[in-house]
């Protein structure tokens, strides 16, 4: 796949690449207007996450708070759902979606987290209280 066939391509917290296609931008938009002008806020997210998930169907949800100050976003995650697959013995990731959202998947098992992000929200992890 060429560069031009990508909406963007960066590298997650882990150092592995992750793509979002230029296809599954253009399928999302019409579904989720809004994330349209938010590129460089989903490629922070895989890069500086606050919450990584482990959904059940092998996506891979990464989140972060209030990465935007645009209201009504500023109060709400940008969530990532990304699904990794070997390419030449590397990890590539592809961005299945993008959206906001004001919680964390309560079906996903958490896989790492920066306290004071969860300490500081109100959140409910699956298996978990307020």
């Amino acid at each position: 796949m060429s560069g031009s066939d990508n909406a963007f391509e960066c590298r997650d917290w882990l150092d592995r690449v992750v793509r979002l296609t230029q296809k599954t931008f253009d399928a999302h938009v019409p579904r989720h207007p809004e994330i349209e002008e938010y590129l460089a806020e989903a490629q922070q997210t895989i890069s500086d996450p606050d919450v990584v998930m482990e959904a059940d169907n092998g996506a891979t949800l990464i989140y972060r708070f209030g990465i935007t100050q645009d209201r009504p976003f500023n109060l709400l995650y940008l969530m990532v759902a990304i699904y990794y697959h070997l390419d030449d013995d590397e990890s590539i990731g592809t961005v299945a979606t993008y959206f906001f959202t004001d919680q964390l998947s309560n079906s996903a098992a958490l896989i790492e987290h920066r306290a004071q992000v969860i300490a500081g929200t109100r959140v409910r992890l699956s298996g978990g209280g307020d």
